[in-house]
């Protein structure tokens, strides 16, 4: 995280791909200078909290302003993200791109991309203005398969594959092939920071 966001102050308009982030407890002043930038707005998340140590979304926490004054979030390390309030939507649900690559060699650099992807989507359309609960409940926010399986419209499987993604943005609108060209450049320029 640290390098990419070194390299985006060096190439801003190359690294630019990814939400505002911050390393908790090192950055809450700096989170809680950016968050002075913004009306307060209790019913829309305007962070997302990541705890190091955690998988899988667990201790994944949804937070305003106010809450990184009066939780109790102790000394645990994390990162914090700017939560996106208008992301693309799939179905009226949040979704996630998960694309592998192989590196065979270091020096020099080889990387090779497993061309495919696994695409996940969260089981409760996305509001993003929500109420005490739904800020509590995860399945319209985090795209994590094991939270997503708690809840009560789970069915067999919230993935889909490539295919399915390019289809949906074409029939968005979107130019597909170029949109995973860019997805795998910025994975590029991810792993050469």
């Amino acid at each position: 995280m640290l390098a990419i966001r070194t390299m985006n102050s060096l190439f801003p308009n190359k690294f630019d791909f990814y939400p505002e982030t911050w390393i908790y407890p090192q950055e809450l002043a700096s989170i809680l200078s950016d968050s002075t930038k913004e009306p307060v707005d209790t019913n829309c998340p305007s962070y997302l909290f990541k705890p190091d140590t955690e998988c899988r979304g667990t201790g994944i926490e949804l937070l305003n302003r106010d809450d990184f004054l009066k939780k109790d979030l102790g000394d645990t390390a994390a990162v914090v993200q700017k939560y996106v309030k208008n992301p693309l939507l799939w179905g009226d649900c949040k979704f996630d791109i998960r694309s592998y690559f192989i590196f065979t060699s270091l020096d020099p650099l080889e990387i090779y991309y497993a061309e495919g992807c696994l695409v996940r989507i969260c089981t409760t359309p996305f509001n993003s203005v929500t109420d005490d609960d739904t800020l509590s409940r995860s399945f319209q926010h985090i795209t994590n398969t094991s939270i997503n399986v708690k809840s009560d419209k789970f069915q067999n499987s919230t993935t889909r594959t490539l295919d399915q993604l390019k289809q949906m943005l074409t029939e968005r609108g979107f130019n597909a092939d170029e949109i995973e060209r860019k997805l795998i450049r910025c994975c590029i320029k991810a792993f050469i920071a």
